[in-house]
């Protein structure tokens, strides 16, 4: 993740006086930095005191900017300001700000770009402007996602050509010399001024390129890559070729195995971030390799079912992976391919049956991962779980009528009324208005098919997202159009 650019200073005990008007960039700049500790201070508790400080450091930077323009630091904590989680991704962050996510994050591209043109070599702006362009191509109204995942990519090669020499700057350089102690001072150091005075001096903190930051670099690749592979047009070949030769060709032959070389590693040495998102990668080649029909769904199933065996605590295949995430992705692959089976129109078995299992993989999957403490976006996970058996639902009431699913009606309808209020129960808790209405249009949806069709017909008369929800309830196989007209929804 970008961090932000910080300084040392000689740390001094607070004044009594009022806190004086910054005059030069150092000053915006330490101005800057402490109203975003004293937002990430308040984010866990104080959701509005927290934004309150966030936006005071944006605009700190912002009119230290236009004092002075060529300030980089200024303009590179400004759009990383923009781009962090706990602004763009955190929902009571988010709801608390002006204007929407989409304008927050084109506020921070739009900076990151200044701040990138202000030097074009660093690589902590380069790797910001990549992140910020793959986040921008994921949200649902982003136009052309493949051109921004393309620079996104371009833009991580160069961070990572830029970290690849100076790491083999400095561990050349390293020698017999070992690391000077800085010298921070005497004094409270919890207390200072909001910028540095005329008597203390200021210095940039420069983190040495380790392993980590590489491996950091290359795991946000093939993020980025996995993405590309989802929106490529299975017709074109050459992008096709492009994308699943670029790990073999580039990304291992060219930084993973001379990085092992050089440390004295192996593969197996390597965080469950990097071997994740190889997973995620495989499995999103094999989806993009079957839409084109380079691959048969034999070849396609074998790569899910191998492709996170590395993150699996022992060698059985039957066992799961301890990581939440790891589960979660996993499910996620498994429902991609179950996809790719029913895109064949083949309603009767083995398919069906094949499909069965493959989402009865996932589901438990999805509820381990949903049973682990302290687990992330718990409310997502069972948004999935309810998706998962309306998909294993939906297996009874097409063409082929899957027996084993037909027996489990009800309770598969019950499991997914469970799963959607859940989810809407915890978005309500985190603030994560999006995800709410979402759950709540799916739970109406499941008590349409129970018997009761009125909070349905009342969402799509009061909720704006109404069509769009459903429009990608339809896309996913959680309901068909015939059934939501047979429900009561007309045109």
């Amino acid at each position: 993740m970008p961090k932000s650019k910080q300084f040392l200073k000689e740390p001094k005990k607070k004044s009594k006086h009022a806190t004086p008007v910054p005059t030069n960039s150092d000053e915006y700049l330490a101005a800057g930095v402490d109203f975003e500790e004293a937002g990430e201070k308040w984010r866990g508790g104080d959701a509005v005191k927290s934004t309150r400080f966030f936006v005071r450091a944006l605009d700190c930077y912002e009119e230290g900017l236009k004092k002075f323009p060529d300030s980089f630091d200024l303009a590179y904590n400004n759009c990383r300001t923009g781009l962090q989680y706990e602004i763009t991704q955190h929902p009571k962050i988010v709801e608390n700000l002006p204007g929407t996510l989409l304008e927050l994050l084109q506020t921070a591209l739009d900076s990151s770009r200044y701040a990138l043109k202000l030097d074009p070599e660093d690589a902590d702006a380069l790797f910001t402007l990549a992140s910020l362009l793959t986040d921008f191509a994921e949200t649902k109204v982003s136009n052309n996602p493949s051109d921004k995942l393309q620079e996104a990519l371009w833009l991580f090669e160069r961070c990572l050509k830029r970290q690849v020499g100076t790491f083999k700057e400095e561990n050349a350089a390293l020698g017999d010399l070992a690391p000077k102690d800085v010298d921070m001072g005497e004094g409270d150091s919890a207390a200072g001024p909001p910028f540095p005075t005329k008597e203390e001096a200021w210095a940039r903190v420069v983190e040495p390129t380790t392993k980590e930051i590489l491996l950091e670099t290359i795991v946000a690749k093939l993020e980025t890559l996995s993405k590309l592979a989802e929106e490529t047009d299975p017709r074109d070949g050459d992008s096709i070729s492009y994308i699943s030769d670029y790990y073999k060709d580039t990304i291992r032959r060219k930084y993973l195995k001379p990085l092992c070389e050089a440390t004295s590693t192996d593969s197996s040495s390597f965080p469950d971030t990097l071997k994740l998102a190889i997973a995620n990668y495989q499995c999103a080649v094999a989806n993009l390799s079957y839409s084109a029909r380079r691959i048969d769904l034999q070849q396609y199933e074998q790569v899910v079912q191998t492709a996170y065996n590395t993150l699996k605590p022992s060698s059985d295949p039957q066992e799961l992976p301890s990581n939440p995430q790891v589960l979660c992705d996993y499910a996620e692959s498994i429902i991609a391919f179950q996809n790719a089976v029913k895109e064949l129109g083949l309603n009767h078995n083995p398919y069906l049956t094949q499909r069965w299992l493959a989402l009865t993989e996932a589901l438990k999957s999805l509820t381990v991962a949903g049973a682990m403490k302290d687990v992330k976006h718990r409310e997502q996970i069972q948004l999935m779980r309810g998706d998962v058996e309306m998909m294993r639902f939906q297996l009874g009431e097409g063409p082929g009528q899957l027996a084993a699913s037909q027996k489990n009606r009800e309770a598969l309808l019950g499991n997914s009324k469970k799963f959607y209020d859940g989810s809407r129960r915890i978005s309500i808790n985190n603030g994560a208005k999006e995800r709410e209405i979402e759950a709540r249009i799916k739970l109406d949806v499941v008590d349409a098919f129970i018997g009761d069709n009125t909070t349905l017909l009342e969402a799509k008369a009061t909720l704006e997202s109404f069509e769009a929800v459903l429009t990608e309830a339809i896309s996913d196989g959680v309901v068909t159009k015939e059934q939501l007209l047979r429900l009561g929804l007309e045109g």
